[in-house]
This record gives structure tokens, sequence and C-alpha cells, in this order.
């Protein structure tokens, strides 16, 4: 009951946690539940609840009173929204232009909370992105995160390198190229040890622990049949999804600022895209 979780309810709230419950009551029965926890008459808890019919917080037919859908999906939105600005603010004042070193929480929400960053300009405005990896991920997108790597590849131009050809790493690759419009080589010896973007003068260097690198090894580096298009086993991307994509864990990241070192890191990157004709 909300009663138990907040100091002092007001009546309405009681009213909304109990119907939450017992989602359909009449004026009566919801006098009744009420009066053990507030000596209010019945006439007052009546006038509360048609009070909240007016306000479209429930819904009354005949004499019994419901939560109003539309109001819960109202709310829902509501609190989805001052969540994500509350992360929001939370990664801005985490990953800045002043930020050397930052810790992401997980292999999906790390990825993204970069890619919000690449977009907000924190990494500076090159249209140029490189990206070292020892296998591409595997990630279930969301629209906004669909939406967010379309605009990003609309705006920006991404050459990935990949240190192993897995056929699980070529259905990420021609998915990449298909949809968002990333060029990728793969077999090319590269982030060891770390994963790396490469944004004008920024480094940023991604240390992957150890743990769910060779998980992905063993999940990614499988051999099996293919015909014209590699065909990786369901269970692979489903492993990887459930318990490596979103495991809780720590990766550190350090931003290095070093614009010789950033374009010899761009130069061989795109020389290597080069020869993929020659390939």
């Amino acid at each position: 009951m909300l009663s138990t979780e907040k100091k002092n309810p007001t009546t309405k709230e009681i009213i909304i946690e109990i119907l939450s419950t017992d989602i359909e009551l009449t004026a009566r029965a919801t006098h009744n539940k009420i009066r053990r926890l507030k000596p209010l008459t019945y006439h007052a808890v009546f006038k509360l609840l048609n009070q909240l019919v007016d306000e479209k917080v429930l819904l009354k037919n005949e004499l019994h009173y419901s939560l109003n859908q539309e109001w819960i999906h109202r709310m829902k939105e509501h609190y989805q929204m001052l969540e994500q600005s509350y992360l929001n603010k939370k990664e801005t004042m985490l990953i800045n232009k002043e930020s050397a070193h930052f810790v992401l929480p997980s292999i999906h929400e790390g990825f993204f909370m970069l890619m919000r960053a690449l977009e907000r300009g924190v990494f500076g405005e090159s249209k140029v992105v490189v990206g070292h990896f020892s296998h591409l991920l595997y990630l279930h997108l969301s629209e906004e995160e669909t939406a967010l790597l379309k605009k990003l590849g609309e705006e920006r131009k991404f050459y990935y390198l990949v240190n192993h050809k897995s056929n699980l790493d070529k259905m990420i690759a021609y998915y990449n190229k298909a949809t968002f419009n990333y060029e990728t080589k793969l077999g090319i010896p590269c982030a060891d040890p770390f994963y790396l973007y490469v944004i004008g003068d920024k480094i940023v260097q991604i240390n992957i622990p150890r743990e769910l690198k060779e998980a992905m090894d063993k999940i990614y580096n499988h051999a099996f049949s293919t015909t014209l298009f590699p065909k990786p086993k369901i269970a692979q991307i489903t492993t990887f999804v459930n318990e490596i994509a979103h495991k809780r864990t720590k990766i550190d990241v350090h931003i290095i600022i070093d614009k010789s070192a950033a374009q010899d890191i761009v130069d061989r990157t795109l020389e290597k895209m080069r020869e993929m004709s020659g390939d």
C-alpha cells in the first residue's frame, strides 16, 4: 500500500493506490478501505472519487470506480521523460569535453552513452570516425537507438577495423552497412588490448574487461557451414544479448588528446579500407 511507503499520503493518493490493486470498487467499498487508514466520512470519500473522475484520473461505470488507463499512460510517459532527463544530465556530467577518464556500466548502455556524447560534440566535430574492435557488437536496438545511429551515419563517415571475421561479425558488418552506412574491414589485427574510437585529435580508449572479451570470443568464434550468407546460430545471438551486452560491469574509458597519433590511426585505417577492393 502507498500508506506504508509514504509517510503522509493524501487521500487521493490512497484512493489511487487502492484502485491499482482492487481494479474496480464502489464508493462504499473504497470508503471501507480508507477508513482503516484515515477517519474520513463516506461523503468526503465520495466527493474525492468524483473529483478524480472530473480530473480524468478515474473512470466511473454506474456505481463502480476504476483507474483511467489513459491517465496511467500519461503518468508513465511523464516519469519516463523525468527519468530520461535525469539520466541525460547525469550522463552529461560524466562524459563532457573535460573528461579524461570515466567508467561505463555495460557494453550496450556504454556504447550509446558514447554515441550520445558523439552527437553532442563532446569528441569534436570531425566528419570521420574510426573504430577498432576485436568483434563488432550485436545489440538489440530500440527505435530511438536506431534513429540515433542513422542520424550519426548521415552526418559522419564511420570506418571500422575488426580483428576477427566470424560469421556473426560478417552479419553485423552487413547490417551496419545497409542500415547505417558504416564501412567495415574484417580480419585486421587491431584492438589489442583496447577497443578504440578516433574522432579528430581524440583517441577514445575502451578497456573491455577480460572476462567479457573471452566470453565474446567463445560465442563468436564458431565454425559452421554457410551458403551465400553467414547464418549465426540464434543461441549465439541470444547469449550475447542476454549475458554480455547488458551485463553490469566496469568498462574504463580514457580520452587521449594527441593530434599526431590520432591522425596516424586514421590514415592507417583508411589505407586498410582502400585495400578492400583488392580482397
